[in-house]
């Protein structure tokens, strides 16, 4: 081996020049001041809270807190330190975790999509209490969300058992069983029941696709990301174990 060449196992040197990457953090660090920063996290903090308000449960885009963002401001880098920022005062100041999501795709529409579509990663985020399960029941629950909370555990359930996706009239056929009936416009807990699965729709515990087939047109219900969430899957779990226990030699609830 001739004297002074390199090993082949050797890195090559550095050039020692920062990458577009880190160059862009810099910038937008030093062309932002503390008070700017601090009423931009303010802003996010109070629309996901104003939101949460409005219609509870129901997921803000990512699109939306950005363009809150970059209204007055271009740097690419700065809606994701913002909302990381406010993720974390959402969680010191109010007990609150700002849960980031991924929307899943439509497997009906997934199906029938042409494999030109483009397929956009959609990001939402949900406010949820940090507070433990047995202590939020106790202080923070209203006999309202705790109803509604059951229901998604029931009608996520139906969809679950039925393979992740459930024709409409399907999961109709189970709820009646149950006395849940999509014409009962002021059930006892549920209220208007066909509003309170849309609203379930709404706040991304289910999908609702229209179905086209030689048999005519439908709707099927799809498990949505919310389904996947582990306070829903907790809930699943308990109300399974519960029927369980009230089962017959029959397999019939007692």
């Amino acid at each position: 081996m001739r004297r002074g060449s390199q090993s082949a196992s050797q890195p090559p040197p550095r050039s020692g020049r920062p990458s577009q990457y880190q160059e862009e953090e810099e910038n937008f660090t030093q062309s932002l001041s503390s008070e700017e920063t601090k009423k931009l996290v303010a802003e996010v903090m109070r629309h996901m809270l104003f939101k949460n308000y409005q219609q509870p449960g129901v997921p803000v885009s990512r699109n939306e807190l950005v363009g809150l963002i970059t209204k007055n401001y271009r740097t690419r880098l700065l809606p994701s330190h913002v909302i990381g920022m406010a993720q974390k005062k959402l969680s010191e100041v109010f007990g609150l975790d700002m849960k980031e999501y991924n929307r899943l795709k439509s497997q009906t529409k997934t199906g029938r999509a042409s494999l030109n579509d483009k397929q956009v990663e959609v990001k939402e985020y949900v406010l949820r209490s940090k507070v433990p399960a047995d202590l939020r029941k106790e202080f923070i629950e209203t006999p309202e969300s705790a109803a509604l909370n059951a229901l998604a555990t029931i009608v996520v359930g139906i969809i679950k058992c039925a393979g992740d996706k459930c024709p409409e009239e399907v999961l109709w056929q189970n709820l009646k069983r149950l006395d849940i009936r999509e014409d009962d416009p002021n059930h006892a807990v549920f209220g208007n029941v066909k509003n309170a699965v849309e609203n379930l729709a709404k706040q991304r515990y289910i999908q609702k696709e229209k179905l086209i087939s030689g048999e005519g047109d439908g709707f099927v219900y799809e498990l949505a990301e919310r389904a996947l969430d582990e306070q829903c899957l907790s809930g699943l779990e308990s109300l399974m174990l519960s029927m369980s226990r009230n089962l017959d030699s029959n397999g019939q609830m007692e």
